[in-house]
């Protein structure tokens, strides 16, 4: 923040996603007496500004201390003093500027804030959704890419209602292949998968799935009779040049169809934008090791969009890193402590998700057997499903080596549990799971089962995609509407 200090920021609805990221600092204290005044004001004059601060660490109260202003002069009465260690807030600007001025004393204990800047236009008549905007209930407008994000961008929370699927949490039990052979048949044509371990879903109704033994990833059209190749390459060919992949198992894809690909046996992960025949190293430059920069068999992969964070489980380092937008070397978020079942430890982390509402990681603990939560920023993590003393099993309130993780708008906890052959849906609050997809005890290629799923995907109908790794194919579940 501190190369911000003094200046004045245009924000522009043109942006790849809806706002810009600042962080005050790179995983680092802040500076001791520190007095900066950042001014942001939008491009067009029936916008306003939206400041939703992500991460705030500021001990030292009132010594260190942020304060946002509406308007840029600093006699406005309307502003908002935070410190401490806060959950997220919004801050929505009634003019067309916004002012931020942190300050600090002589004693630094913290690491500082993060903060999103995104716009809206208040209060207008016309907010046409083929512009990509959503009309808030108070007529404010907004970018829908702000919808169902865990955060109240129109001020009345109507942007965070309607998020939850009608869906009757009830499932057809067979399934549907929509990508790879329904017979579970594995190869390297372009009908054919090879060991998927990830899938990601797209708005366009389409799959992006980490292909992994064939060393590529496809996207594929649900239901459409083959793929393309859209990282690595597509006979299959390994290595570890920019154009190649060995073993992908995590994959996402933000905003600008660039696809974010954890090259698990490469030890990085790779940024692939779209049509591009190579891509470049994000997150992993230093190779295999266990320093902020290097990996060692990394698996899964989350991201926040506001902030453009990475977020890579570091499976045999016992920990998931955060990469901040644009940083090379990443930051050890949660564990790192070696591999262990204590409360500040991982084992074998693999499928991770981002929570934007309580601003915390949902970790599937491999070889603890169960899930956790890490809230961001905290030095320990809780057990949301499977057992709390690292103990394998077969009954609904245990799972045997989980591999993928999610959960629904209504924060339903859904979980490919891995070793059991089956997708196991924890409801708010339950430690007692319930069979939703895959028939324990016998994983072959019928309809209705599943061999070694290693990631779980809800659309926004409720319906499930399974990638159905030793049956080299992605199943659906279809939910039972309302």
């Amino acid at each position: 923040m501190d190369k911000m200090c003094r200046n004045d920021y245009f924000i522009f609805d043109g942006d790849k996603i809806p706002g810009i990221s600042l962080q005050l600092t790179s995983n680092s204290k802040y500076k001791p007496n520190f007095n900066c005044t950042v001014k942001f004001r939008t491009a067009q004059p029936s916008q306003r500004l939206i400041i939703t601060i992500e991460i705030m660490d500021i001990t030292d109260c009132p010594g260190d201390s942020l304060r946002i202003y509406d308007g840029t002069t600093l006699l406005n009465k309307d502003s908002k003093q935070q410190c401490g260690s806060a959950t997220s807030f919004t801050f929505t600007s009634s003019t067309t500027k916004v002012s931020m001025i942190f300050i600090s004393n002589s004693a630094v204990e913290s690491s500082g804030f993060q903060a999103a800047i995104a716009l809206h236009f208040p209060m207008i008549a016309s907010c046409p959704r083929s512009l990509g905007l959503f009309q808030c209930k108070n007529r404010n407008c907004i970018s829908k890419q702000l919808k169902c994000d865990g955060l109240d961008h129109c001020g009345d929370g109507t942007d965070e209602r309607v998020c939850t699927p009608v869906c009757l949490l009830q499932w057809n039990t067979v399934g549907t292949t929509v990508a790879g052979a329904a017979n579970g048949v594995a190869g390297v044509t372009l009908n054919r998968l090879n060991r998927p371990r990830d899938v990601f879903l797209n708005s366009d109704n389409t799959l992006t799935i980490a292909d992994t033994a064939n060393n590529r990833v496809q996207k594929w059209t649900i239901g459409a009779a083959s793929g393309v190749t859209v990282a690595g390459q597509a006979n299959g060919a390994v290595g570890n040049g920019l154009s190649q992949l060995s073993s992908p198992t995590g994959v996402i894809v933000d905003e600008t169809s660039t696809v974010l690909v954890v090259d698990d046996i490469n030890d990085r992960v790779q940024s692939w934008p779209f049509t591009a025949v190579q891509g470049t190293t994000v997150a992993g430059a230093g190779g295999n090791g266990a320093g902020n920069n290097q990996f060692r068999r990394p698996f899964g992969i989350a991201r926040n969009a506001n902030t453009r964070t990475l977020y890579i489980s570091d499976s045999l380092n016992h920990r998931v890193m955060r990469y901040l937008a644009g940083a090379a070397v990443g930051a050890v978020i949660a564990g790192g402590a070696g591999a262990g079942n204590a409360n500040n430890q991982l084992n074998f982390p693999t499928g991770i998700y981002f929570d934007p509402t309580s601003n915390s990681l949902i970790i599937a603990n491999r070889n603890n057997h169960n899930i956790v939560r890490w809230v961001i920023g905290a030095a320990t993590r809780t057990v949301l499903a499977g057992s709390a003393a690292g103990a394998p099993g077969n009954t609904a309130a245990l799972l045997r080596n989980p591999d993928g993780v999610t959960l629904d708008f209504a924060k339903n906890l859904y979980v490919a549990d891995t070793g059991n052959n089956r997708i196991q849906l924890f409801k708010v609050g339950q430690t007692n799971g319930i069979t939703i997809a895959g028939v324990p005890g016998l994983p072959n290629a019928n309809p209705s089962s599943l061999r070694s799923p290693s990631a779980v995907k809800v659309d926004s109908q409720g319906n499930l995609y399974v990638a159905d790794t030793i049956n080299n194919r992605i199943q659906k579940f279809t939910c039972n509407q309302s």
